[in-house]
């Protein structure tokens, strides 16, 4: 039987990931990192009508740890890690990993990036997407983690169906919601250790939480809607 350790973190969208795959994993121990809040809220505000988890720590029956934010590389935690020996690791929302725990489970870390590497890398690709007006960067990546950031190996891509009306929220919880799904679908193939992954051929601009700025959103939401609209536009008629 598969190990597999879960390691996110603790919005809803982070829970509702975590109760998908304990249904698959019932030996999964899990990680929760609290998350660095926001100083806004335009990619969370929705979030509880996108995901809704019935989660319950106890249900772990002890197999879970907390840690703060930032502290996911922390001495403890990689000695507990390694004193669990994972198969295989499903993270989402959580700090970057260190090699020290990525190179962990021989079957590989596996990571969920809310943007279609090629085009974006890093925090907050919706909202680049739109703001560098690249629509079709719009999506989610399931890749395994290395040394790089969001440029492993590519397993599954998907890209959410989208609405003229979308706004950075919608686009931002729509990928997390492609990618959690995109990952069950496939999950016999992981279980069965049948994994076909590929190279990133093209590394898509980097961004950091440096990047964002309110002056950068107002900008963004003066162009969604334009954006989206010439992208679905051309979608419907291409």
């Amino acid at each position: 039987m598969i190990k597999a350790m879960i390691i996110t973190g603790d919005c809803p969208r982070h829970l509702f990931f975590a109760e998908m795959l304990r249904k698959y994993f019932d030996n999964g121990f899990l990680i929760i990192e609290q998350k660095r809040r926001p100083l806004n809220d335009f990619l969370i505000a929705k979030e509880t009508e996108y995901f809704s988890s019935s989660l319950q720590l106890s249900d772990w029956q002890g197999n879970f740890k907390r840690c703060g934010s930032g502290k996911i590389n922390d001495s403890d935690v990689v000695n507990m890690i390694r004193k669990i020996s994972p198969d295989i690791m499903f993270v989402f929302g959580c700090s970057l990993l260190s090699e020290k725990i990525f190179s962990i489970p021989p079957m590989g870390c596996v990571n969920i990036h809310t943007g279609i590497v090629q085009f974006f890398r890093g925090v907050d690709s919706c909202f680049w997407a739109i703001m560098d007006e690249k629509p079709q960067g719009i999506g989610a990546t399931i890749h395994y983690v290395d040394k790089s950031i969001d440029a492993g190996k590519i397993i599954y891509q998907a890209r959410p169906e989208l609405s003229i009306n979308d706004d950075f929220s919608d686009l931002f919880l729509k990928s997390c919601g492609c990618g959690i799904d995109f990952l069950e679908k496939n999950l016999s193939n992981f279980l069965q250790d049948n994994i076909d992954a590929r190279n990133v051929d093209v590394k898509g601009k980097l961004y950091t939480t440096k990047d964002f700025s309110e002056e950068k959103l107002m900008e963004g939401k003066n162009k969604i809607k334009r954006v989206l609209s010439n992208y679905l536009g051309g979608i419907s008629h291409g």
